[in-house]
Protein backbone atom coordinates (compact mmCIF):
# COMPACT_ATOMS: atom_id res chain seq x y z
CA UNK A 1 0.00 0.00 0.00
CA UNK A 2 1.44 3.10 -0.98
CA UNK A 3 0.85 6.29 1.60
CA UNK A 4 -1.47 8.82 0.71
CA UNK A 5 -4.11 11.05 1.62
CA UNK A 6 -7.80 10.04 0.92
CA UNK A 7 -9.94 13.04 1.20
CA UNK A 8 -13.26 10.82 0.64
CA UNK A 9 -13.87 7.75 2.75
CA UNK A 10 -15.22 9.46 6.03
CA UNK A 11 -19.08 10.46 6.34
CA UNK A 12 -19.53 13.52 7.05
CA UNK A 13 -23.73 12.70 7.65
CA UNK A 14 -22.86 10.64 10.70
CA UNK A 15 -24.19 11.80 14.07
CA UNK A 16 -21.98 12.35 16.87
CA UNK A 17 -21.78 9.83 19.29
CA UNK A 18 -22.09 12.14 22.34
CA UNK A 19 -23.51 10.24 24.58
CA UNK A 20 -24.15 6.45 26.06
CA UNK A 21 -27.81 6.78 24.84
CA UNK A 22 -26.08 7.06 21.60
CA UNK A 23 -23.54 4.34 21.93
CA UNK A 24 -26.47 1.87 23.04
CA UNK A 25 -28.73 2.79 20.30
CA UNK A 26 -31.36 5.20 22.27
CA UNK A 27 -32.84 8.05 20.35
CA UNK A 28 -31.31 11.27 21.18
CA UNK A 29 -32.90 14.04 19.31
CA UNK A 30 -29.31 16.13 19.92
CA UNK A 31 -27.44 13.77 17.60
CA UNK A 32 -26.83 16.39 15.05
CA UNK A 33 -25.73 19.29 17.07
CA UNK A 34 -22.24 18.35 16.66
CA UNK A 35 -21.64 16.48 13.43
CA UNK A 36 -18.96 13.50 13.63
CA UNK A 37 -17.27 11.46 11.23
CA UNK A 38 -17.03 7.40 10.82
CA UNK A 39 -13.79 5.90 9.47
CA UNK A 40 -13.80 2.30 8.82
CA UNK A 41 -10.78 1.04 10.31
CA UNK A 42 -10.05 0.58 13.75
CA UNK A 43 -7.97 4.01 15.65
CA UNK A 44 -5.56 2.23 17.63
CA UNK A 45 -3.60 5.37 19.32
CA UNK A 46 -4.49 9.11 19.83
CA UNK A 47 -1.53 10.03 18.26
CA UNK A 48 -3.10 8.69 14.73
CA UNK A 49 -5.09 11.26 14.63
CA UNK A 50 -3.44 14.85 13.78
CA UNK A 51 -5.53 17.88 13.93
CA UNK A 52 -4.34 20.76 11.01
CA UNK A 53 -6.27 24.17 12.74
CA UNK A 54 -4.83 26.32 10.22
CA UNK A 55 -6.39 24.10 7.57
CA UNK A 56 -9.28 22.91 9.15
CA UNK A 57 -8.49 19.53 8.67
CA UNK A 58 -8.01 16.20 10.72
CA UNK A 59 -5.69 13.63 9.12
CA UNK A 60 -5.97 10.02 10.35
CA UNK A 61 -3.56 7.20 9.46
CA UNK A 62 -4.84 3.68 9.91
CA UNK A 63 -3.07 0.36 10.63
CA UNK A 64 -1.79 -0.21 7.38
CA UNK A 65 -0.58 4.05 7.05
CA UNK A 66 -3.55 4.97 4.37
CA UNK A 67 -4.26 8.63 5.79
CA UNK A 68 -7.36 9.87 5.59
CA UNK A 69 -8.44 13.38 5.59
CA UNK A 70 -11.60 14.87 7.23
CA UNK A 71 -13.02 18.28 7.98
CA UNK A 72 -13.03 19.91 11.44
CA UNK A 73 -17.04 21.11 12.61
CA UNK A 74 -17.39 24.32 12.32
CA UNK A 75 -20.62 24.33 14.01
CA UNK A 76 -19.07 23.31 17.30
CA UNK A 77 -16.07 23.80 19.66
CA UNK A 78 -15.26 20.01 19.00
CA UNK A 79 -15.37 17.25 16.49
CA UNK A 80 -15.99 13.44 17.25
CA UNK A 81 -14.44 11.14 14.82
CA UNK A 82 -15.72 6.86 15.30
CA UNK A 83 -13.67 4.11 14.31
CA UNK A 84 -15.02 0.68 12.89
CA UNK A 85 -14.98 -0.36 16.62
CA UNK A 86 -17.32 1.95 17.76
CA UNK A 87 -14.16 4.02 19.68
CA UNK A 88 -14.73 7.73 19.93
CA UNK A 89 -12.27 10.64 19.96
CA UNK A 90 -13.13 14.22 20.43
CA UNK A 91 -11.06 16.77 18.91
CA UNK A 92 -10.78 20.42 20.29
CA UNK A 93 -10.90 22.14 16.93
CA UNK A 94 -9.21 25.39 18.48
CA UNK A 95 -6.22 23.96 20.63
CA UNK A 96 -5.99 20.17 18.57
CA UNK A 97 -6.03 18.03 21.70
CA UNK A 98 -7.59 14.63 20.50
CA UNK A 99 -9.01 12.58 23.47
CA UNK A 100 -10.34 9.32 23.78
CA UNK A 101 -14.29 8.81 24.82
CA UNK A 102 -16.24 5.84 25.62
CA UNK A 103 -16.13 3.25 23.10
CA UNK A 104 -19.81 0.90 21.99
CA UNK A 105 -17.68 -2.20 23.98
CA UNK A 106 -17.38 0.26 27.34
CA UNK A 107 -20.89 0.79 27.66
CA UNK A 108 -22.47 -1.43 30.22
CA UNK A 109 -25.43 -1.30 32.27
CA UNK A 110 -25.78 -1.33 35.81
CA UNK A 111 -27.69 -4.24 35.75
CA UNK A 112 -24.69 -5.97 33.33
CA UNK A 113 -22.50 -5.25 36.38
CA UNK A 114 -24.89 -6.55 38.86
CA UNK A 115 -24.94 -9.87 36.88
CA UNK A 116 -20.90 -10.51 36.22
CA UNK A 117 -19.40 -12.65 39.25
CA UNK A 118 -15.75 -11.62 39.26
CA UNK A 119 -14.38 -8.40 40.69
CA UNK A 120 -11.11 -6.95 40.37
CA UNK A 121 -8.65 -5.25 42.93
CA UNK A 122 -5.56 -2.93 42.73
CA UNK A 123 -3.99 -1.36 45.44
CA UNK A 124 -7.21 -1.44 47.59
CA UNK A 125 -9.33 0.07 45.29
CA UNK A 126 -12.02 -2.35 43.69
CA UNK A 127 -13.18 -2.41 39.75
CA UNK A 128 -16.41 -4.07 38.84
CA UNK A 129 -17.17 -5.67 35.15
CA UNK A 130 -16.16 -3.00 32.56
CA UNK A 131 -14.61 -1.01 34.41
CA UNK A 132 -10.78 0.88 33.88
CA UNK A 133 -8.02 0.41 35.52
CA UNK A 134 -5.96 4.12 34.40
CA UNK A 135 -1.94 3.59 34.55
CA UNK A 136 0.89 5.44 33.43
CA UNK A 137 3.60 3.26 31.29
CA UNK A 138 6.70 3.53 34.72
CA UNK A 139 7.89 -0.10 33.81
CA UNK A 140 6.46 -1.26 36.85
CA UNK A 141 4.38 -4.67 37.69
CA UNK A 142 0.27 -4.05 38.06
CA UNK A 143 -0.43 -6.65 40.57
CA UNK A 144 -4.67 -7.15 40.02
CA UNK A 145 -5.98 -9.54 42.08
CA UNK A 146 -9.39 -11.14 40.77
CA UNK A 147 -11.96 -12.00 43.09
CA UNK A 148 -15.96 -13.40 43.54
CA UNK A 149 -18.37 -10.37 44.03
CA UNK A 150 -19.73 -12.46 47.03
CA UNK A 151 -18.52 -15.56 48.43
CA UNK A 152 -22.10 -17.40 47.97
CA UNK A 153 -20.67 -17.33 44.60
CA UNK A 154 -19.79 -20.45 43.25
CA UNK A 155 -17.71 -20.28 40.29
CA UNK A 156 -13.92 -21.49 40.50
CA UNK A 157 -11.58 -18.52 39.69
CA UNK A 158 -8.51 -21.23 39.75
CA UNK A 159 -10.59 -22.94 36.33
CA UNK A 160 -10.68 -19.66 34.41
CA UNK A 161 -8.46 -18.75 32.10
CA UNK A 162 -6.98 -15.30 31.80
CA UNK A 163 -6.37 -12.97 28.03
CA UNK A 164 -4.44 -9.24 27.76
CA UNK A 165 -6.57 -8.77 24.59
CA UNK A 166 -5.70 -11.84 22.40
CA UNK A 167 -2.98 -13.12 23.99
CA UNK A 168 -2.86 -15.86 26.97
CA UNK A 169 -1.52 -14.31 30.72
CA UNK A 170 -0.70 -16.64 33.75
CA UNK A 171 -3.44 -16.77 36.89
CA UNK A 172 -1.24 -16.69 40.32
CA UNK A 173 -2.26 -18.07 43.47
CA UNK A 174 -1.25 -16.57 46.24
CA UNK A 175 -2.24 -17.37 50.40
CA UNK A 176 -5.88 -18.48 49.20
CA UNK A 177 -6.27 -15.43 46.78
CA UNK A 178 -5.82 -15.05 42.96
CA UNK A 179 -3.77 -12.40 41.03
CA UNK A 180 -2.46 -11.70 37.51
CA UNK A 181 0.33 -9.23 37.28
CA UNK A 182 0.48 -7.01 33.61
CA UNK A 183 3.64 -4.68 33.19
CA UNK A 184 3.00 -1.02 32.52
CA UNK A 185 4.80 -0.67 29.88
CA UNK A 186 4.50 -0.06 26.14
CA UNK A 187 5.77 -3.45 24.85
CA UNK A 188 2.75 -4.99 27.25
CA UNK A 189 0.34 -2.50 27.00
CA UNK A 190 0.66 -1.55 23.17
CA UNK A 191 -2.60 0.39 23.00
CA UNK A 192 -4.36 3.00 24.71
CA UNK A 193 -7.14 0.37 26.12
CA UNK A 194 -6.11 -3.09 26.67
CA UNK A 195 -8.84 -5.49 27.79
CA UNK A 196 -7.89 -8.16 30.39
CA UNK A 197 -10.62 -10.68 30.33
CA UNK A 198 -12.00 -13.62 32.45
CA UNK A 199 -12.73 -16.20 30.50
CA UNK A 200 -15.00 -19.57 31.36
CA UNK A 201 -12.39 -23.06 32.00
CA UNK A 202 -12.59 -23.67 28.13
CA UNK A 203 -12.06 -20.30 27.19
CA UNK A 204 -15.23 -19.30 25.37
CA UNK A 205 -17.73 -17.67 27.13
CA UNK A 206 -16.26 -13.86 29.00
CA UNK A 207 -17.16 -13.43 32.69
CA UNK A 208 -15.19 -10.66 33.31
CA UNK A 209 -13.29 -7.64 31.67
CA UNK A 210 -11.14 -4.99 32.87
CA UNK A 211 -10.13 -1.96 30.76
CA UNK A 212 -6.82 -1.06 31.38
CA UNK A 213 -5.94 2.10 30.07
CA UNK A 214 -2.79 4.06 29.28
CA UNK A 215 -1.95 8.06 30.03
CA UNK A 216 0.49 10.18 29.83
CA UNK A 217 1.22 12.72 33.30
CA UNK A 218 -0.55 16.19 33.16
CA UNK A 219 1.79 18.49 32.70
CA UNK A 220 1.52 21.39 35.50
CA UNK A 221 2.41 24.99 34.59
CA UNK A 222 2.36 28.28 36.69
CA UNK A 223 1.57 31.87 36.44
CA UNK A 224 1.25 35.07 38.28
CA UNK A 225 -2.07 36.09 40.09
CA UNK A 226 -5.04 37.79 38.83
CA UNK A 227 -4.58 41.04 41.03
CA UNK A 228 -0.30 40.83 41.05
CA UNK A 229 0.77 44.48 41.27
CA UNK A 230 4.97 43.77 41.60
CA UNK A 231 4.72 42.50 45.40
CA UNK A 232 7.61 39.91 44.25
CA UNK A 233 9.08 38.82 41.46
CA UNK A 234 7.59 37.03 38.75
CA UNK A 235 9.33 36.09 35.32
CA UNK A 236 8.06 34.04 32.68
CA UNK A 237 9.68 36.39 29.47
CA UNK A 238 9.89 33.40 27.58
CA UNK A 239 6.33 32.78 27.33
CA UNK A 240 6.40 36.29 25.03
CA UNK A 241 10.10 36.61 23.58
CA UNK A 242 11.83 34.13 21.65
CA UNK A 243 15.12 35.67 22.46
CA UNK A 244 15.80 34.50 25.68
CA UNK A 245 13.65 31.61 25.17
CA UNK A 246 16.72 29.12 25.94
CA UNK A 247 18.20 26.88 28.43
CA UNK A 248 20.64 29.80 28.72
CA UNK A 249 18.19 32.18 30.51
CA UNK A 250 15.96 29.69 31.83
CA UNK A 251 16.15 26.49 33.56
CA UNK A 252 13.91 23.85 31.88
CA UNK A 253 12.84 20.06 31.78
CA UNK A 254 10.95 17.87 28.54
CA UNK A 255 7.72 16.88 29.42
CA UNK A 256 4.41 15.45 28.09
CA UNK A 257 3.42 12.45 25.09
CA UNK A 258 5.28 15.24 23.02
CA UNK A 259 8.50 15.45 24.84
CA UNK A 260 8.41 19.35 24.45
CA UNK A 261 10.61 21.82 26.52
CA UNK A 262 8.97 23.22 29.73
CA UNK A 263 10.74 26.50 30.69
CA UNK A 264 10.56 27.33 34.21
CA UNK A 265 9.07 30.58 35.64
CA UNK A 266 11.15 32.26 38.38
CA UNK A 267 9.58 33.53 41.78
CA UNK A 268 11.92 35.95 43.80
CA UNK A 269 10.13 36.35 47.74
CA UNK A 270 11.79 38.37 50.41
CA UNK A 271 11.95 36.58 53.70
CA UNK A 272 8.92 35.78 55.24
CA UNK A 273 7.14 37.09 52.20
CA UNK A 274 4.05 34.57 50.94
CA UNK A 275 3.22 34.38 47.34
CA UNK A 276 0.41 32.75 46.01
CA UNK A 277 1.20 31.51 42.33
CA UNK A 278 -1.87 29.94 40.38
CA UNK A 279 -1.98 26.45 38.99
CA UNK A 280 -2.45 25.61 35.33
CA UNK A 281 -3.98 21.44 34.57
CA UNK A 282 -5.78 21.80 31.62
CA UNK A 283 -4.39 18.82 29.80
CA UNK A 284 -5.14 16.84 32.76
CA UNK A 285 -7.13 13.43 31.80
CA UNK A 286 -9.72 12.69 34.01
CA UNK A 287 -9.06 9.19 33.80
CA UNK A 288 -6.32 9.57 36.30
CA UNK A 289 -9.26 9.42 38.73
CA UNK A 290 -9.05 5.74 37.87
CA UNK A 291 -5.54 5.09 38.77
CA UNK A 292 -4.79 4.18 42.52
CA UNK A 293 -0.62 4.74 41.86
CA UNK A 294 -1.42 8.41 40.71
CA UNK A 295 -0.12 10.99 42.98
CA UNK A 296 1.94 14.74 42.13
CA UNK A 297 4.36 16.05 44.43
CA UNK A 298 5.52 19.42 44.93
CA UNK A 299 8.90 19.31 45.98
CA UNK A 300 11.63 21.99 47.28
CA UNK A 301 14.87 20.90 46.06
CA UNK A 302 16.56 21.80 49.16
CA UNK A 303 14.29 21.90 52.21
CA UNK A 304 13.60 24.21 55.38
CA UNK A 305 13.72 27.11 52.72
CA UNK A 306 10.16 27.41 51.91
CA UNK A 307 6.74 25.76 52.53
CA UNK A 308 4.50 25.28 49.81
CA UNK A 309 0.38 25.43 51.06
CA UNK A 310 1.71 25.15 54.88
CA UNK A 311 3.54 22.05 54.42
CA UNK A 312 7.18 21.22 53.59
CA UNK A 313 6.23 19.25 50.26
CA UNK A 314 2.77 18.69 48.73
CA UNK A 315 1.18 15.74 47.42
CA UNK A 316 -2.02 15.37 46.08
CA UNK A 317 -4.27 13.06 43.96
CA UNK A 318 -6.46 13.22 40.78
CA UNK A 319 -9.31 14.53 42.87
CA UNK A 320 -7.11 17.28 44.78
CA UNK A 321 -5.80 18.87 41.34
CA UNK A 322 -9.65 19.26 40.05
CA UNK A 323 -9.45 21.76 42.80
CA UNK A 324 -5.96 22.70 43.03
CA UNK A 325 -5.71 26.12 41.42
CA UNK A 326 -3.20 27.81 43.43
CA UNK A 327 -0.36 27.20 45.52
CA UNK A 328 0.84 29.43 48.22
CA UNK A 329 4.80 29.64 49.02
CA UNK A 330 5.98 31.02 52.25
CA UNK A 331 9.72 31.91 52.40
CA UNK A 332 10.85 30.83 55.48
CA UNK A 333 14.35 31.43 54.91
CA UNK A 334 16.83 32.53 52.48
CA UNK A 335 18.17 30.51 49.99
CA UNK A 336 22.07 32.11 49.49
CA UNK A 337 23.32 31.69 53.40
CA UNK A 338 25.63 32.27 54.15
CA UNK A 339 26.75 34.13 50.99
CA UNK A 340 24.41 37.24 51.42
CA UNK A 341 25.71 38.65 48.39
CA UNK A 342 25.12 36.06 45.68
CA UNK A 343 22.05 35.21 44.02
CA UNK A 344 21.67 31.20 44.33
CA UNK A 345 18.37 29.36 42.88
CA UNK A 346 16.45 26.53 44.72
CA UNK A 347 14.27 24.84 42.75
CA UNK A 348 10.67 23.36 43.38
CA UNK A 349 10.24 20.14 41.09
CA UNK A 350 6.44 19.25 40.15
CA UNK A 351 6.56 15.04 39.97
CA UNK A 352 4.72 11.85 39.29
CA UNK A 353 5.36 10.18 42.57
CA UNK A 354 5.36 6.57 40.95
CA UNK A 355 7.69 7.14 38.35
CA UNK A 356 9.32 10.27 39.46
CA UNK A 357 8.94 11.80 35.88
CA UNK A 358 9.14 15.71 36.38
CA UNK A 359 6.13 17.50 34.60
CA UNK A 360 6.13 21.26 36.35
CA UNK A 361 8.97 23.40 37.82
CA UNK A 362 10.00 26.62 39.41
CA UNK A 363 13.07 28.63 40.04
CA UNK A 364 13.07 30.25 43.20
CA UNK A 365 15.05 33.22 44.83
CA UNK A 366 15.13 34.78 48.31
CA UNK A 367 18.49 36.37 49.11
CA UNK A 368 19.34 39.10 52.01
CA UNK A 369 18.78 42.53 51.23
CA UNK A 370 21.70 44.88 49.81
CA UNK A 371 21.53 48.47 51.08
CA UNK A 372 21.82 51.83 49.16
CA UNK A 373 20.98 55.21 49.64
CA UNK A 374 19.37 57.83 47.05
CA UNK A 375 19.74 61.50 47.87
CA UNK A 376 16.88 63.26 46.27
CA UNK A 377 17.51 66.86 44.87
CA UNK A 378 14.56 68.88 44.87
CA UNK A 379 14.75 71.93 42.69
CA UNK A 380 13.20 75.15 42.06
CA UNK A 381 14.19 78.47 40.14
CA UNK A 382 13.88 81.49 41.54
CA UNK A 383 10.79 82.81 40.05
CA UNK A 384 9.50 79.87 41.59
CA UNK A 385 7.14 79.78 44.81
CA UNK A 386 7.10 76.28 45.69
CA UNK A 387 9.41 73.37 45.13
CA UNK A 388 8.13 70.35 42.94
CA UNK A 389 6.23 67.53 44.63
CA UNK A 390 5.79 64.59 42.56
CA UNK A 391 5.69 62.25 45.60
CA UNK A 392 6.78 62.35 48.69
CA UNK A 393 10.29 60.70 50.13
CA UNK A 394 7.93 57.93 52.26
CA UNK A 395 5.56 57.09 48.56
CA UNK A 396 9.42 56.85 46.87
CA UNK A 397 10.62 54.74 48.77
CA UNK A 398 7.95 52.14 49.72
CA UNK A 399 7.25 51.65 45.99
CA UNK A 400 11.04 50.88 45.95
CA UNK A 401 11.27 48.66 48.87
CA UNK A 402 7.32 47.04 48.22
CA UNK A 403 6.60 46.79 44.54
CA UNK A 404 9.92 46.93 42.46
CA UNK A 405 13.30 46.89 43.66
CA UNK A 406 12.30 44.96 46.25
CA UNK A 407 12.03 42.11 43.59
CA UNK A 408 15.85 42.66 42.78
CA UNK A 409 16.46 42.09 46.86
CA UNK A 410 17.65 45.65 47.24
CA UNK A 411 16.25 48.10 50.22
CA UNK A 412 16.59 51.87 49.71
CA UNK A 413 16.67 54.65 52.03
CA UNK A 414 16.12 58.29 50.86
CA UNK A 415 17.00 61.13 51.83
CA UNK A 416 16.46 64.59 50.04
CA UNK A 417 17.82 68.54 50.24
CA UNK A 418 16.09 71.99 48.30
CA UNK A 419 18.16 73.02 46.36
CA UNK A 420 17.22 76.84 43.71
CA UNK A 421 18.42 77.32 41.16
CA UNK A 422 19.96 80.87 40.62
CA UNK A 423 17.91 81.77 37.43
CA UNK A 424 14.56 82.39 35.80
CA UNK A 425 12.92 78.75 34.89
CA UNK A 426 12.67 80.20 31.13
CA UNK A 427 16.07 80.83 30.88
CA UNK A 428 16.81 77.76 32.07
CA UNK A 429 14.57 75.55 29.79
CA UNK A 430 15.00 77.79 26.70
CA UNK A 431 18.64 77.06 26.98
CA UNK A 432 18.21 73.10 26.27
CA UNK A 433 16.91 71.27 23.82
CA UNK A 434 17.22 67.47 25.47
CA UNK A 435 16.94 65.70 29.29
CA UNK A 436 20.83 65.40 28.92
CA UNK A 437 21.19 69.08 28.73
CA UNK A 438 18.94 69.28 31.27
CA UNK A 439 20.94 66.93 33.78
CA UNK A 440 24.21 68.66 33.18
CA UNK A 441 23.40 71.79 33.42
CA UNK A 442 21.76 70.94 37.14
CA UNK A 443 24.49 69.65 37.77
CA UNK A 444 26.98 72.66 36.80
CA UNK A 445 24.33 74.58 39.19
CA UNK A 446 24.51 72.27 41.69
CA UNK A 447 28.40 71.75 41.93
CA UNK A 448 29.78 74.13 40.21
CA UNK A 449 33.66 72.87 40.75
CA UNK A 450 32.85 69.59 39.32
CA UNK A 451 34.08 68.93 35.58
CA UNK A 452 31.00 67.81 32.63
CA UNK A 453 32.30 64.54 32.91
CA UNK A 454 33.94 63.59 36.16
CA UNK A 455 31.51 61.81 38.94
CA UNK A 456 30.55 64.05 41.72
CA UNK A 457 32.34 63.18 45.01
CA UNK A 458 30.87 60.59 47.84
CA UNK A 459 28.31 59.52 45.12
CA UNK A 460 29.01 56.02 43.78
CA UNK A 461 27.45 52.78 42.76
CA UNK A 462 25.85 52.19 46.97
CA UNK A 463 24.54 56.07 47.17
CA UNK A 464 22.82 57.98 44.39
CA UNK A 465 21.91 61.36 43.97
CA UNK A 466 19.00 62.51 41.78
CA UNK A 467 17.66 65.89 40.66
CA UNK A 468 13.52 66.07 41.19
CA UNK A 469 12.29 68.42 38.60
CA UNK A 470 8.50 69.70 37.44
CA UNK A 471 10.41 70.45 34.02
CA UNK A 472 7.92 70.04 31.29
CA UNK A 473 9.30 70.80 27.77
CA UNK A 474 8.65 69.08 24.34
CA UNK A 475 11.58 68.15 21.88
CA UNK A 476 11.37 68.74 18.32
CA UNK A 477 12.00 65.04 16.97
CA UNK A 478 12.40 61.68 18.48
CA UNK A 479 15.70 60.61 18.06
CA UNK A 480 14.41 58.07 15.44
CA UNK A 481 13.30 60.99 13.30
CA UNK A 482 9.68 60.54 14.55
CA UNK A 483 7.75 63.71 15.85
CA UNK A 484 8.93 65.04 19.22
CA UNK A 485 7.18 63.81 22.52
CA UNK A 486 8.08 65.33 25.71
CA UNK A 487 11.13 64.75 27.21
CA UNK A 488 11.54 62.55 30.40
CA UNK A 489 13.47 61.13 33.23
CA UNK A 490 16.69 59.81 32.33
CA UNK A 491 19.89 58.06 34.72
CA UNK A 492 23.19 57.24 33.60
CA UNK A 493 23.77 53.57 33.50
CA UNK A 494 25.58 51.82 35.91
CA UNK A 495 26.56 55.18 37.14
CA UNK A 496 25.51 57.69 39.60
CA UNK A 497 23.32 61.28 38.79
CA UNK A 498 19.63 61.30 37.00
CA UNK A 499 16.86 64.07 37.13
CA UNK A 500 13.22 63.66 37.07
CA UNK A 501 10.93 65.41 34.60
CA UNK A 502 7.35 66.55 34.54
CA UNK A 503 6.30 63.81 32.75
CA UNK A 504 3.43 62.61 31.03
CA UNK A 505 2.02 59.15 30.88
CA UNK A 506 0.02 58.08 27.69
CA UNK A 507 -1.16 54.82 29.72
CA UNK A 508 -1.45 56.49 33.46
CA UNK A 509 2.39 55.60 34.64
CA UNK A 510 2.64 56.80 38.14
CA UNK A 511 5.75 59.58 38.68
CA UNK A 512 7.25 56.19 41.13
CA UNK A 513 6.56 54.12 38.42
CA UNK A 514 8.58 56.30 36.52
CA UNK A 515 11.93 56.49 38.63
CA UNK A 516 11.76 52.81 39.77
CA UNK A 517 12.70 52.67 35.85
CA UNK A 518 15.39 55.48 36.46
CA UNK A 519 17.22 53.52 39.00
CA UNK A 520 16.64 50.27 37.42
CA UNK A 521 19.27 51.98 34.93
CA UNK A 522 21.38 52.96 38.05
CA UNK A 523 21.94 49.25 38.97
CA UNK A 524 23.30 48.88 35.49
CA UNK A 525 20.04 47.62 33.53
CA UNK A 526 19.75 48.97 30.01
CA UNK A 527 15.80 49.20 28.08
CA UNK A 528 14.77 45.82 27.23
CA UNK A 529 13.83 46.93 23.45
CA UNK A 530 15.76 47.95 20.43
CA UNK A 531 17.23 51.53 20.23
CA UNK A 532 18.26 53.62 17.74
CA UNK A 533 21.06 55.99 17.47
CA UNK A 534 20.06 59.43 15.82
CA UNK A 535 21.96 58.01 12.19
CA UNK A 536 19.64 54.49 12.54
CA UNK A 537 22.02 52.68 14.19
CA UNK A 538 21.14 50.55 16.69
CA UNK A 539 23.04 50.96 20.50
CA UNK A 540 24.66 47.88 21.73
CA UNK A 541 23.61 46.54 25.14
CA UNK A 542 26.60 45.95 27.53
CA UNK A 543 27.07 42.11 28.11
CA UNK A 544 25.15 40.14 29.00
CA UNK A 545 22.10 42.08 28.13
CA UNK A 546 20.33 41.54 25.12
CA UNK A 547 17.96 43.46 22.83
CA UNK A 548 15.46 41.26 24.22
CA UNK A 549 12.22 42.70 21.64
CA UNK A 550 12.21 45.33 19.25
CA UNK A 551 9.27 47.53 19.74
CA UNK A 552 7.98 49.70 22.93
CA UNK A 553 5.70 48.21 25.17
CA UNK A 554 6.52 44.54 24.05
CA UNK A 555 7.16 42.76 27.44
CA UNK A 556 4.10 43.81 29.01
CA UNK A 557 5.22 43.68 32.64
CA UNK A 558 9.08 45.00 32.35
CA UNK A 559 10.38 47.86 34.71
CA UNK A 560 12.75 48.59 31.56
CA UNK A 561 10.22 48.93 29.19
CA UNK A 562 8.68 51.68 27.95
CA UNK A 563 4.92 52.03 27.20
CA UNK A 564 3.75 49.28 29.69
CA UNK A 565 2.11 49.69 33.50
CA UNK A 566 5.82 48.01 34.97
CA UNK A 567 5.58 45.32 37.25
CA UNK A 568 8.30 42.98 37.19
CA UNK A 569 11.79 42.02 35.95
CA UNK A 570 13.59 39.30 33.92
CA UNK A 571 15.40 37.07 35.51
CA UNK A 572 18.90 37.99 33.39
CA UNK A 573 18.41 41.84 35.09
CA UNK A 574 18.22 40.49 38.42
CA UNK A 575 21.16 38.18 38.14
CA UNK A 576 23.14 41.09 36.88
CA UNK A 577 22.49 44.32 38.64
CA UNK A 578 25.33 45.69 40.97
CA UNK A 579 24.62 44.39 44.06
CA UNK A 580 27.39 46.98 46.07
CA UNK A 581 26.12 47.51 49.86
CA UNK A 582 26.19 50.38 52.65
Amino acid sequence: MIKGVVETTYNPEAPNISDVEDLSGGNNQNSNENSGSIVTFPITSTENIQVNTSQSIINITSPNGQIITIPINSNSQTTTVTDSQGNSYEVNNSTGEVKSTKSISEVVTTEEQAKAELKFAYKGVEFLHKDKLATMLHGKDLKIEIKKKNESISLSIEKTKLKLDDKDVNLIKENGKYFVTIKADAATLKKEKTKLIVLDSIGKTEIAILNIVTYTAPVVKFNRPDNYTGEFLYDDGFERHATIKSNTYYQSIVVGKKKETYYAPVIGLNKDQIATIKVDFNDFDDIAKKDPDFKLVFRPTVQNKIEINRQSELEVNANDIKTLNQIIINALEYVNIPKPKTLDPILIEVFVKETKEKVGLIEYYCAETIKKNIHLIYVKFNDDTTYPSPYTNYELQNFLNNLSHNQLFIEYTIDSENFEVNENRATFVNSIYSTEDIFYGLKLKKFPTIERSIDVPNYNNKKDYYFVTDIEKAKTTNDDGSPGSYLGGAHWIGSNGGVHLKAKSSIGETQVELDAHEFGHWIGLPHTFEEKYPNGSVKQKPNPFITIHSNQGESKYNFMDYQVNRKTWFKMQLLNTNRESN
